[in-house]
């Protein structure tokens, strides 16, 4: 499913899945597998998925679904993710969002939840979320929250490691209000937010200190390590990368931790059982800066579309040519 940013190549992908599920021919528990494969959605849309300037909605990952089939029956599927945005997670172009995730945990979280996870009242008190609480029409963050919670117990989340996201999810929003002092040699300005991201991350101080503020150098191969102080742009930087490396990590453990519930049950599910499987990319688009994930979609967009001509087009043609139809050349 490719196209252009709002085509409609998510809720396509949707109802595929939907009528996979009525389609095929499942008992008891293949009806609980075909939920749990539609119970994804909530949970890679709201981490996956951020308000642009073109869509409301806009898938900001690629998503390979395979669904296996023995027989009529499905009996397992996989999901394989591609390219996330990562550098949506530090910075957003005017009027657009973070991912969806971001917002519903500061609506829809209760104020027991804000005090234990240190979440901020709203979108505007975190750097990161850079132009504010923007709301966007047909999104209750608040509402969608509560669906994304509902996907975690469908999918067998434990409560254990719902929380562990939210920690983690707190921590990568705390991380932006880290701010630091000094030009060649910088330390930290509010050493509170500090000690908030490390009770989230349960990371020792010192750790934190080394891996914000400082670098290791060793030169050649000698087995002495210096530390090395950063310059204010260099901890800003190093800073940002720290968030977008652990949401990138987040959200490949969700993928994965998604996929041992979706394997169906072990007697029937092999990998060379013949499949149907679903690409959903992110779509075309052309920003005022654009990341390297975005070029790189934007390529796979163009080849996706050559690759349906070729398909839909110049197959037929040699088909009408082999049994004498008469046509007009399309020449595409």
């Amino acid at each position: 499913v490719s196209g252009e940013s709002g085509a409609g190549k998510t809720e396509a992908t949707k109802i595929v899945l939907k009528f996979l599920m009525v389609a095929s021919e499942s008992g008891s528990g293949g009806k609980d597998l075909a939920s749990r494969i539609l119970a994804t959605n909530p949970i890679l849309e709201s981490f996956g998925n951020a308000k642009t300037t073109r869509n409301n909605n806009s898938s900001r990952f690629g998503k390979f679904i395979k669904i296996s089939f023995n027989g009529p029956e499905i009996v397992g599927s996989k999901i394989d993710n591609y390219l996330l945005e990562k550098t949506r997670v530090v910075e957003q172009a005017e009027s657009e969002r973070s991912y969806h995730i971001f917002y519903q945990l500061i609506q829809g979280t209760t104020p027991e939840e804000k005090e234990k996870y240190h979440i901020r009242s709203s979108a505007e008190d975190y750097f990161y979320l850079t132009h504010g609480d923007i709301q966007v029409p047909g999104i209750d963050d608040a509402k969608w929250w509560g669906e994304t919670t509902n996907a975690f117990d469908v999918l067998g989340f434990s409560a254990e490691e719902v929380e562990q996201i939210m920690f983690a999810l707190s921590a990568v929003l705390l991380l932006g209000n880290i701010n630091f002092t000094g030009e060649e040699e910088v330390q930290f300005e509010d050493d509170d937010i500090v000690k908030e991201v490390l009770d989230l991350l349960k990371a020792a101080p010192g750790l934190m200190k080394n891996a914000l503020i400082t670098r290791m150098f060793s030169a050649g191969g000698r087995g002495t390590a210096y530390t090395v102080p950063l310059t204010h742009p260099q901890a800003i930087e190093n800073r940002d990368a720290l968030a977008k490396s652990l949401y990138s990590k987040l959200f490949d453990w969700l993928v994965i931790k998604v996929n041992k519930t979706l394997v169906g049950t072990v007697a029937d599910f092999k990998e060379e059982l013949p499949f149907i499987g679903v690409l959903d990319i992110y779509g075309f688009e052309i920003f005022e800066q654009n990341s390297l994930e975005q070029f790189c979609i934007n390529y796979a967009n163009e080849k996706l579309h050559q690759q349906f001509n070729e398909n839909m087009f110049k197959a037929e043609q040699e088909e009408y040519t082999r049994e004498g139809v008469p046509w007009e050349e399309i020449k595409f």
